[in-house]
């Protein structure tokens, strides 16, 4: 009884205990007031194993026996009512908060990013002043690779305009895009 009294006892907040045992008991095939179920509740809260509800007959009572199986049954039942009644609302408070959001970001976007340029502007100025020379060698640098590569490749169209053997044109396509490509990124880097 400890574990079930445990897992009752972990659950949240007095009306999530109500809507529990409310489900036990019509799970059983009865049903009770809300006067009843408010001391159902409270028995079960207390470590009672099973509640006591009134029955048809006068002076008689019916004895529901709550297993771990039973308020897990309610649990998933209650969960799976959230589920159907939270996606319908969740999805009409996004369509409603959606688009004001949107507004906004386009309202403050161009402010947004003006600050995001000065941010940069101001990034670049300092690492400039301070690595000034590196960065202008590395500039030099990717320029005669540039500059190479555009050379080499015009002398390898004109070596294969001549009778001498010429490489591969698929390693020369692939050597030169990766040329470009190293170029590029370099410059990018800067």
């Amino acid at each position: 009884m400890g574990e079930l009294h445990g897992a009752f006892h972990s659950a949240i907040g007095a009306s999530l205990k109500t809507e529990l045992v409310r489900r036990i008991v019509e799970n059983h095939g009865h049903k009770v007031t809300d006067d009843e179920l408010s001391s159902l509740v409270e028995a079960l809260s207390s470590g009672a194993d099973s509640v006591e509800i009134p029955s048809e007959f006068a002076d008689q009572t019916i004895c529901i026996p709550v297993t771990q199986d039973d308020v897990d049954r309610a649990y998933i039942g209650h969960e799976e009512s959230i589920d159907d009644t939270v996606g319908p609302g969740l999805l009409r408070v996004i369509e409603e908060v959606v688009p004001s959001i949107q507004r906004s970001l386009y309202v403050e976007f161009p402010k947004e990013l003006e600050e995001l340029r000065v941010t940069e502007r101001a990034f670049e100025q300092r690492l400039y002043s301070r690595w000034r020379e590196g960065i202008d060698r590395l500039v030099l640098l990717i320029e005669i690779a540039t500059q190479a590569g555009g050379m080499n490749l015009a002398e390898l169209r004109s070596d294969s305009d001549s009778d001498s053997p010429s490489p591969d044109p698929s390693l020369v396509e692939v050597l030169v895009a990766l040329h470009c490509r190293a170029c590029r990124m370099a410059r990018e880097i800067v």
